[in-house]
């Protein structure tokens, strides 16, 4: 882990939320690192810390607390242009996408982690019972997933 870059104090909070084996892999995943709480994300976009919190949850997306930062940048351009969607389409058509946009990922996410645990079985802890070959395993099948756009 050290070797890929990661500071004592990340690996640190990673190993308190139990996902220190992950974190070699997390990191592909993110969209970037989590600089925004909610708060400051809705006041980038102009919005209410509770529309942005029910704008999350309506993707299927869950924030620890209101005042954890855990949106990217890229998060909330992304909430942006939902933003200005919903200038031009109303609140009822632009909750509506949120709701089949969660519910996509959410089925592309289930389909490609049963794929990922049937062929790579090293992937799972109850699996390897070793936190090193389930980190090493987990990286290199998360390299694929900014090529998958996932």
């Amino acid at each position: 882990m050290d070797g890929l870059g990661f500071t004592v104090d990340q690996m640190a909070e990673a190993e308190r939320r139990g996902r220190l084996f992950g974190l070699a892999g997390d990191v592909l995943q993110w969209s970037g690192p989590p600089i925004h709480t909610v708060q400051s994300a809705a006041d980038e976009l102009g919005l209410s810390a509770e529309e942005v919190a029910r704008v999350w949850a309506l993707l299927g997306l869950t924030v620890t607390g209101p005042d954890v930062a855990a949106l990217s940048q890229a998060d909330v351009d992304a909430l942006a242009t939902w933003v200005a969607l919903k200038a031009v389409v109303g609140q009822d058509g632009a909750y509506g996408l949120l709701r089949v946009v969660g519910t996509a990922m959410a089925r592309l996410a289930e389909a490609e982690s049963t794929m990922i645990r049937a062929g790579m079985p090293d992937i799972q802890m109850t699996h390897t019972h070793d936190e090193l070959a389930t980190a090493q395993a987990y990286r290199a099948i998360a390299e694929f997933v900014p090529g998958s756009g996932t």
